[in-house]
Parts: structure tokens; C-alpha cells; sequence
């Protein structure tokens, strides 16, 4: 049985990664390497045996950049899915399963498009172990062993081992303190809530049926009335909108007793944050990260990034600072992830 990737893209079509004169979503960037982070979420599964074209769930607006990133790698066949509106994980997912539901053993694996993971063998054998589970019906997520006692990530705390890194699911945590952050890293039956998953399609459909009838009835609709165009899904706009926006950890898995989590220790990252792009980008003599046109002098330990005017910089040290055509960001990097709390009043001000 053929492993269908279900890559989500994200629908809100946030900018705040600036790259040149333009600005995208971070998804849609070269962050890291010369590929952009949807396409090294796809070419990440080379190598794995039984994997069928990819499903990419992505905004309306972004259908062309999508299809054309998709052909720069060779991927021919993919359906790309879109949402006229973004409604968050679970009725994304919802659609990617009904989209296949016609083989109801057909195993999702869902990813974000914008992880970065750097042990590509480990991930692999993650997967591999993720599918034996999922074959059997489960529910399964994946885990990151922590590294740090970081609190913005929320946690999953499980208890009995099923079989070599897949274990009961006990209880999915939202974002800690440090201080709870830190007992969780000194207990050792924690792990980072990733947002990648794997199910067959059939067993998602009917558990979510169960909790949220509303979001898969809605969703049907949607898929069962979606325009097709070459390689475009357009969701039924209307019927779509008209849904809640519900992560489907709290629409499902939170709810489900058919959980299990298989740990996952392979550099990974959600990018999430300045610093977080800072932590694994290539660094001077000093410790910097330098994107632009930028000039620095007694300067270390910072990400510096512009896209519009020229900046300079001396004598900081663990600094984040962002340049853009309408904003200039500056943090510390510790602090960076605060800037989360004040992007709705810079979309106010357009």
C-alpha cells in the first residue's frame, strides 16, 4: 500500500520572510539551502519505497507558485489542493483524506511545509515505523525528543512503550513555562508536539466523524463540489468558509483514546521564529547571520536580514534585526518569538 504525502502549506499567507525586492511566505523560500522549504519537505522522502504522488494543501493565491515549484523538482502528478480560505489543520486534513477516500487503507502522511530536519536516515526510519502503526488503524503523531527546555512548543507526555520508539500517547500539553518546561525535560516521557502525523485515511474520516461531524460533513460538500483543473482542486468556497478554524489536535487527537507518538530525534526545526533560522544557518567568524546588504563591525551572535536600505551594525551582540520595504524588526533573540503578539496590529495598519 502506496504512502500518500499531505503536504500543508499554510493558507493564511502570512508575509514576513522577506526575500529581494518581494516578499512570501516562508514555505515558499530558500531559507536554507538553494530549494525552497516546500521542496525540501517533498525531495526529504526521496529514498522511501511505496510513496505516491503528493497532495499539497495550499491558499488559492498561491496555486501558481505551488504548481511551478512542484516542476522545477520533477514532481508531475500532484493535486494540489485549495482553500479559498484558511481553516486551519483539521479541515485540511479532512479534505486531503476525502480527496482519497475511494481506497480507505490508503496511509496520509501529513507534513508542514515549512520543518527543516537534518537527519534525513532517522527520519525515514520514523516514518517506516509510523506506517507499521498506522496499517493497524492507529492514530500516530509524530514526537521530537527535546533538546532544550523550550516553551514554544507544546508537549506530548506518553507512558507504555507499544514497540521500538512508538508509545502510548497520555496526554497532549499546551505550551509551558520555562519552569514546567524544565520538569518535563528532567522526567524524560516528553516530547515536542511536531504537527506531522500518519493515518489511514478511512480510520481518520470515521474517529473524526465522531468528534467533529460538522467539519466532515462541511468538508465533504467542499471536495465532493470542488472545480478540478489539470492538477487544481478548488474547494467549494462558500460551504468551505462557512467552517470553524480547528487545529486537528484539538479536533481529534486530543480526544482520541487510538493515539500513539513515534519519537523522533533528527534535527529538527518548525522555523518558527528568527532565532530558530538563526540556530541553523551558516555563521562568520563571529557568529553571524548575514542576509543583504549589511555591514557590521564589532558584531557577533546576531541575525541580520534586509531587503530594502542598507543596514549597519556595531558593537551588538544576540541581536535579531529584520529589515523590510514597511518594517524594521529588532529583538533580542531570546525575545524574537514575542513578535508573534503584535502582527494583528501591524495587519491594522496594513
Amino acid at each position: 500500500m502506496k504512502i500518500v504525502p499531505v503536504i500543508l502549506s499554510g493558507g493564511s499567507g502570512t508575509r514576513l520572510w522577506p526575500l529581494s525586492s518581494q516578499q512570501y511566505p516562508k514555505q515558499f523560500l530558500p531559507l536554507i539551502g538553494k530549494k525552497t522549504m516546500l521542496q525540501e519537505t517533498i525531495l526529504r522522502l526521496n529514498g522511501l519505497s511505496n510513496v505516491d504522488d503528493p497532495i499539497i494543501v495550499c491558499n488559492i493565491d498561491h496555486r501558481f507558485l505551488v504548481a511551478e515549484q512542484c516542476q522545477q523538482i520533477n514532481i508531475k502528478n500532484p493535486t494540489i489542493l485549495l482553500e479559498p480560505i484558511a481553516r486551519n489543520t483539521a479541515p485540511a486534513i479532512a479534505a486531503a483524506a476525502l480527496q482519497v477516500l475511494t481506497d480507505k487503507d490508503k496511509v496520509l502522511l501529513v507534513l508542514s511545509a515549512d520543518h527543516i530536519i537534518q537527519n534525513i536516515a532517522a527520519f525515514h526510519q520514523a516514518i517506516k515505523i509510523a506506517n507499521i502503526q498506522a496499517k493497524k488503524g492507529r492514530l500516530v503523531t509524530f514526537g521530537i525528543v527535546p533538546d532544550n527546555a523550550n516553551t514554544g512548543y507544546g508537549y506530548i507526555k506518553f507512558s507504555k512503550s507499544i514497540n521500538r520508539n512508538s508509545y502510548t500517547v497520555e496526554e497532549f500539553i499546551e505550551k509551558p513555562n520555562l519552569k514546567t518546561a524544565k520538569s518535563y525535560l528532567s522526567k524524560g516521557n516528553y516530547l515536542w508536539n511536531s504537527g506531522m502525523f500518519m493515518f489511514k485515511a478511512g480510520v481518520l474520516i470515521d474517529e473524526l466523524s465522531v468528534q467533529e461531524p460538522d467539519i466532515v460533513s462541511k468538508v465533504r460538500f467542499s471536495v465532493d463540489n470542488a472545480e478540478k483543473n489539470l492538477c487544481f482542486v478548488s474547494l467549494d468556497k462558500n460551504v468551505f468558509a462557512s467552517l470553524p478554524s480547528n487545529s486537528i489536535d484539538y479536533a481529534l487527537m486530543e480526544k482520541s483514546n487510538n493515539v500513539i507518538v513515534v519519537s523522533l530525534d533528527a534535527g529538527w526545526s518548525d522555523i518558527g521564529t528568527w532565532s530558530s533560522l538563526y540556530a541553523i544557518s551558516d555563521k562568520d567568524n563571529n557568529a553571524n547571520v548575514i542576509k543583504g546588504d549589511v555591514i557590521v563591525q564589532d558584531t557577533s551572535n546576531s541575525y541580520i536580514n534586509t531587503s530594502h536600505n542598507r543596514v549597519v551594525v556595531i558593537g551588538i551582540n544576540d541581536l535579531v534585526i529584520v529589515n523590510t520595504a514597511d518594517t524594521t524588526f529588532v529583538a533580542r533573540k531570546d525575545k524574537a518569538h514575542k513578535i508573534k503578539g503584535i502582527i494583528d496590529n501591524l495587519k491594522e495598519d496594513d
